[in-house]
């Protein structure tokens, strides 16, 4: 019997060298694949992440933004002419925050003057924000609002405090405090300028 003595077409090499790549693909790019132990540490960057492909659960409890918030619906305040006392309080764990305060006056006592002031200020290690409202019979009610952005680097605390800034030191004033929230949320990169006020006017 004669063996025929032919060679192979070329479509019969392209086909060969196919299903030699199909069979061996497989344990070429398993023996080719990064893991951990080939990634340096600190050598991963945003531009080498998809856009996207991160979850939460890929980040530590303590990476993403958190918020904290503090409540007080009722507060009298009591104090001496220009006397501030304590209002509230948020204590917080390290890390850069934006702080907010808010609070409303209430309707005045029987037997208080006719025009009541209170002056708040909102502190936060050396950065602080302060505030100024003023009541009477006819307008009851005042809203106050503060901001302040601090970095503690240990825990530390935010703190609310108010006073009356008109009254004589010997004068005992009171008034209601009344929704007194403070809110902290967690962020990061602050830019907190020390003055403004030689910004150019927009």
């Amino acid at each position: 019997m004669r063996l025929l003595n032919r060679r192979p077409s070329a479509a019969m090499v392209v086909a060969c060298i196919a299903l030699t790549v199909a069979l061996t693909g497989t344990s070429f790019a398993a023996a080719n694949l990064i893991g951990s132990p080939q990634i340096a540490d600190n050598s991963i960057r945003s531009r080498d992440i998809h856009d996207g492909t991160l979850r939460e659960v890929d980040f530590a409890p303590t990476a993403l933004p958190a918020a904290v918030m503090a409540y007080k619906d009722d507060f009298g305040l009591t104090t001496h002419g220009n006397a501030f006392v304590q209002a509230a309080r948020l204590p917080l764990g390290p890390g850069e925050y934006v702080i907010f305060a808010k609070l409303a006056t209430d309707v005045p006592e029987p037997g208080q003057t006719g025009n009541e002031s209170v002056t708040c200020d909102l502190v936060a290690g050396a950065d602080s924000d302060s505030t100024f409202a003023s009541h009477d019979a006819l307008s009851p009610y005042s809203g106050l609002s503060l901001v302040v952005l601090h970095e503690f680097t240990t825990p530390g605390t935010a703190v609310l405090n108010c006073g009356h800034p008109f009254a004589a030191a010997s004068t005992v004033s009171y008034m209601g405090l009344s929704g007194i929230k403070l809110t902290a949320i967690k962020v990061g990169g602050l830019t907190n300028p020390e003055n403004l006020k030689g910004a150019p006017s927009p």
